[in-house]
């Protein structure tokens, strides 16, 4: 059996949703992440790239994102 190679960093992701909650939620004292929150958002990711790369029109040799909203 293959392993599966993660698209996102779990230690970066689980310090950058630490640090956004202390920052938002200063009176919440979030300590842990769980694992199916990193398995969810690594889903994610790949079904957004996955339904991106069957989108992009077959012109010249990047691959570019459309503009996403912020």
């Amino acid at each position: 059996m293959s392993k599966r190679i993660h698209l996102i960093n779990r230690r970066l992701l689980r310090d950058f949703i630490l640090a956004e909650a202390k920052r938002l939620r200063p009176g919440w004292n979030c300590t842990m992440i769980s694992s199916d929150t990193c398995e969810r958002l690594e889903l994610f990711l790949r079904r957004y790239l996955r339904r991106e790369i069957e989108r992009h029109p077959t012109l010249g040799k990047t691959f570019k994102l459309p503009h996403l909203p912020l």
